[in-house]
């Protein structure tokens, strides 16, 4: 028995160092594998970061637009607000020149037709032998008189 002790002890001592054994090698297992998703995952940190920074300056350009789109606007507005303000002041000046022109046709109907009857009252007193001159005489006045 005596050697069967020894055995035991030897056995044992053996099966302790394969599980040691094992779990060295499990943990050299875990640790490769941590390892590369350590890396994996600094290199999908990597590229996240990079398709992060693309993104960001997209923004920055669209911003950068988007600047410049207020401002164009702004330009418009302003140009908008001053044509108008120009269209308004022409307007009135087109309305009171309207006005203007309408009152001197008026005028000059007024005169037309005032020098017209004038005109038409002289014929139609030489047409009846009457003269508004000063230095003729009327017909009356001749026929009056014998010679």
């Amino acid at each position: 028995m005596p050697r069967t002790n020894k055995v035991d002890p030897i056995a044992k001592g053996a099966e302790q160092m394969n599980h040691i054994m094992r779990k060295a090698s499990e943990l050299e297992k875990r640790h490769s594998r941590n390892t590369k998703l350590k890396e994996d995952a600094v290199n999908k940190l990597i590229a996240s970061q990079e398709a992060f920074d693309l993104r960001e300056q997209e923004v920055q350009e669209c911003h950068a637009e988007y600047e410049r789109a207020c401002a164009d606007l702004e330009e418009r507005i302003r140009r908008r607000d001053q044509i108008q303000a120009e269209l308004s002041k022409h307007s009135e000046e087109m309305k009171q020149l309207v006005a203007a022109t309408s009152q001197q046709q008026r005028l000059a109907a007024a005169r037309v037709k005032s020098l017209s009857a004038s005109f038409h009252g002289a014929e139609l007193t030489a047409e009846r032998g009457y003269s508004r001159s000063v230095q003729t005489t009327s017909p009356r006045a001749q026929t009056n008189h014998p010679a």
